[in-house]
């Protein structure tokens, strides 16, 4: 339901071009956590961080944007909104 929130509200006009940076490696990023010994519980932390990120490097120019997951993006989909990607 989030995910259609989102895509619901926040299309604009054509973008000719279009980057966009993956971060919804779910099973990836909990093997990563498991060989490290982190806590999966702080990948969201994660994926925020990965979204301030883009938001600085597309420093307000349209046709970026993020794939994010539901189960450890929800935190990091409402930092996107917060910024004009």
């Amino acid at each position: 339901a989030i995910n259609h929130i989102h895509w619901a509200t926040t299309r604009r006009r054509d973008i000719p071009s279009l980057m966009a940076l993956a971060c919804d490696h779910r099973i990836q990023l909990d093997d990563v956590a498991a060989k490290a010994g982190a806590d999966p519980s702080r990948i969201h932390e994660f994926k925020v961080l990965t979204v301030k990120a883009a938001a600085k490097v597309a420093a307000g120019r349209a046709g970026y944007g993020m794939l994010l997951d539901e189960k450890y993006g929800r935190e990091a989909m409402f930092e996107f909104a917060r910024h004009p990607l």
